[in-house]
């Protein structure tokens, strides 16, 4: 980012990677982002909105194994309900913590258990 951005200072750099860095998952976990993509200007607000709420609670999750599920955290900060705005892109972070370990989908050796991708909930 920084090379994109042009960025030389070193203060400046160095914020760009504590920005990165902070979206690295830690041992264990995997993260994603998330990204509603909407070709038409015109309707960005109006499809954004039928998003309102997707990052609160247990709207997007990994299935793992036999109807277990993985719910995603969000990164705080990319949504006003009172203001009715949603950022259309979100980083996800789903923790290793959220299922027992026995049941967890990756190993060194591999996939202990058949994984989905994230899935939001039905009415998205």
């Amino acid at each position: 980012m920084c090379r994109a951005a042009r960025v030389i200072d070193d203060a400046k750099a160095q914020e760009e990677s504590d920005v990165y860095s902070a979206l690295l998952p830690r041992p264990g976990d995997l993260s994603a982002t998330l990204f509603i993509e909407i070709a038409d200007k015109d309707q960005i607000k109006p499809v954004l909105d039928q998003f309102m709420g997707i990052d609160t609670g247990r709207h997007v999750w990994f299935e793992v194994g036999a109807g277990m599920t993985v719910p995603g955290a969000f990164e705080a900060g990319h949504s006003d309900e009172e203001k009715g705005k949603l950022a259309a892109v979100h980083f996800v972070r789903f923790a290793r913590s959220a299922t027992p370990r026995s049941t967890w989908w990756w190993t060194p050796r591999g996939a202990r258990a058949p994984v989905s991708p994230p899935t939001p909930r039905p009415s998205y």
